[in-house]
């Protein structure tokens, strides 16, 4: 198993894509659970997709501890709408997907400006 945290010389916990590797994990009680925000955590899939085949811009945040667990947030593009994305790293290369919710005017000010730095 290649250590790809290793190679690009950061923590195992923090978020990494790695084309034909990453995989992705959704937990079902999360998902009924986020359909309430208007998207499935299916459709992160996309996102991410975007970013490695498209290079749409993905904005993330530090990692920081969550109920013992190391995740970070993120913000993309789907379906013409700026959207926050909550994942942690697990082994393998799986990203799990906490959460995905349109974000927040506050949010979508801060991605729009990082677009130009």
């Amino acid at each position: 198993m290649v250590d790809f945290h290793k190679k690009l010389n950061i923590q195992k916990y923090e978020f990494r894509l790695i084309f034909g590797r990453s995989g992705i994990d959704i937990r079902p009680e999360k998902e009924l659970k986020n359909l309430n925000h208007g998207y499935s955590l299916n459709d992160s899939a996309d996102v991410f997709t975007s970013v490695l085949l498209f290079q749409t811009h993905l904005l993330s945040t530090e990692p920081y501890i969550r109920n013992t667990e190391t995740r970070q947030s993120h913000m993309a593009i789907y379906k013409e709408k700026i959207v926050h994305i909550t994942t942690a790293m697990l082994p393998d290369e799986t990203i799990r997907i906490i959460s995905m919710r349109r974000a927040s005017k506050k949010e979508r000010k801060i991605y729009e400006d990082s677009k130009f730095t």
